[in-house]
């Protein structure tokens, strides 16, 4: 495999700890345990820059009336310098409570246009815990699966803080055991049933990079 190929999936590794939290938004590094509404679908297009890098991702999900428990999504990521787009498909099941905990599974897989093969299995378990009438905490745990490696343990936590009706302010941390710490923070505007996010990050291509991110979602009944 080319090491623009193995650059590109180890972005979309860490774009997979966060492309499949459609209720929490696409562009956060940390996913929450809620899944998209039975009978209607979401779009998230994001896209982030740094001073030598940037990337683009197209995901849409929905979830079934049938299947009120699940949702299903498709991702399209593609980051700069150089490479095709990497697609991916992605999968949520709400758990139930444990407590005041809601809880979830999330199970995404990549795949390499190059080779023509599964290249990569993530697994995570989200965890939303309400702290009070505007702060929320969201935490992550989860493994990923590459070709020839030992499963490589991820985890993440997220605080939520309602500011009004309309706006959310963000803080997060997420990690990959091998990698450097990635931190965000940010704000989400609600627009009608659009959502639109502004976030700073760091280390999100593990080279200590700063990334300004600008995201929109949009849910609608299919």
């Amino acid at each position: 495999m080319r090491p623009s190929v193995m650059h590109h999936l180890v972005v979309l590794a860490f774009l997979f700890t966060a492309i499949p939290a459609h209720a929490g938004g696409g562009a956060h590094l940390v996913d929450d345990a809620g899944t998209v509404t039975p009978g209607e679908c979401e779009v998230e297009l994001y896209g982030g820059a740094a001073a030598h890098a940037g990337r683009l991702v197209l995901s849409p999900t929905c979830a079934f009336t049938a299947l009120p428990n699940l949702e299903f999504g498709l991702v399209l990521a593609r980051d700069w310098p150089g490479g095709s787009p990497i697609p991916g498909v992605a999968a949520k099941a709400a758990l139930g409570h444990l407590g005041p905990i809601e809880t979830a599974f999330e199970l995404n897989l990549g795949y390499d246009p190059e080779g023509q093969t599964l290249d990569s299995i993530a697994t995570n378990l989200p965890l939303t815990l309400p702290l009070g009438r505007r702060l929320t905490l969201h935490a992550n745990l989860g493994l990923d699966f590459e070709p020839g490696a030992a499963p490589i343990p991820t985890w993440g936590t997220a605080l939520i803080l309602a500011l009004g009706n309309r706006f959310e302010a963000v803080a997060e941390i997420a990690g990959r055991q091998g990698f450097r710490t990635r931190t965000q923070a940010g704000v989400r505007a609600h627009v009608g049933r659009v959502s639109l996010d502004l976030l700073y990050s760091r280390n999100l291509d593990n080279n200590r990079s700063h990334w300004l991110t600008l995201g929109a979602t949009w849910a609608f009944n299919r």
